[in-house]
C-alpha cells in the first residue's frame, strides 16, 4: 500500500511538472519568443523507489538515480544524441550555441556530439561511488569503501559494484553482466578520467571575490 501511494505521488509530480512546462512552451509562443529561445530541460537526479533496495537518492549510481532527462531546444538542433553525455556538458553546450570559442581544457559540448570516452558520475552522499558509461553503453560502478570524502586517490582500492548495460536496459534491474575484460577496460578508463579531473582541479586557483550587501 505504501509503495502504491509513493508511486502515485511520484507520478503526480511528473504530471504537474509536465503541465507547468507546457505552460512555459505556450507562453514563449504567445510572446513570439519560441523560435529564438534556447531551452534546456534537465533534472539534477532521479529517485529510487526500492529499485535496488533503497528509497530516495544518493544511495547508488544506478540508472534510477542518475539517468535523467536532458532536452536542448535551439535553432538548428535535430534528433537525439546517442553518445552518453553528462550534466557537465550543459554549460559548454550553451556557450557553444552562443558562439563562444572553447579552449582545449573545456568539456566537449553535448551537441553536436563529438568523439568521447563516455560520461562519468560520482556519488558521495552515502559513501563514495564513481561510475563510467562507455560510448557503447556499458557501465561500470566502483565503490571506494574506505573513503567517505569526495576526493579519493584515483588509484585507491575499490569494490566493483556492477557492470551493466545502460543503453539497452536503462532500468538496470537485470542481472549484472559478466565480462571481465570489458570491466577491466572501463575500470582503467574511469580511473584515468578521474585522475585527469583531479589534476585539472589542482591547477585552478579560485579568485578572491568580495560580495556587497546586495
Amino acid at each position: 500500500e505504501r509503495l502504491v501511494d509513493t508511486v502515485a505521488r511520484y507520478d503526480a509530480e511528473v504530471s504537474a511538472l509536465d503541465a507547468g512546462f507546457g505552460e512555459l512552451w505556450a507562453t514563449l509562443r504567445e510572446l513570439d519568443l519560441y523560435e529564438d529561445a534556447v531551452v534546456v530541460f534537465v533534472s539534477d537526479h532521479g529517485e529510487q523507489i526500492y529499485d535496488h533496495g533503497a528509497y530516495g537518492h544518493g544511495h547508488a549510481l544506478y540508472g534510477a538515480e542518475i539517468h535523467v532527462p536532458l532536452i536542448v531546444k535551439a535553432n538548428g538542433l535535430r534528433g537525439a544524441v546517442s553518445t552518453p553525455v553528462s550534466s557537465i556538458d550543459i554549460a559548454p553546450t550553451l556557450l557553444a550555441l552562443a558562439g563562444v570559442e572553447l579552449d582545449d581544457s573545456s568539456p566537449a559540448p553535448a551537441v553536436p556530439t563529438s568523439q568521447r570516452r563516455g560520461a562519468s558520475a560520482a556519488g558521495t552522499m552515502h559513501g563514495n561511488q564513481k561510475a563510467l558509461v562507455g560510448p557503447e553503453g556499458r557501465k561500470l560502478i566502483l565503490d571506494f569503501p574506505e573513503h567517505a570524502e569526495a576526493r579519493v586517490p584515483a588509484r585507491a582500492p575499490a569494490n566493483r559494484v556492477a557492470l551493466l548495460d545502460a543503453r539497452s536496459e536503462p532500468g538496470e534491474r537485470r542481472r549484472p553482466l559478466e565480462d571481465p575484460e570489458r570491466a577491466a577496460y572501463l575500470d582503467r578508463s574511469l580511473r584515468d578520467a578521474y585522475a585527469r579531473s583531479l589534476a585539472r582541479g589542482r591547477d585552478v586557483e579560485s579568485p578572491e571575490v568580495e560580495l556587497d550587501a546586495a
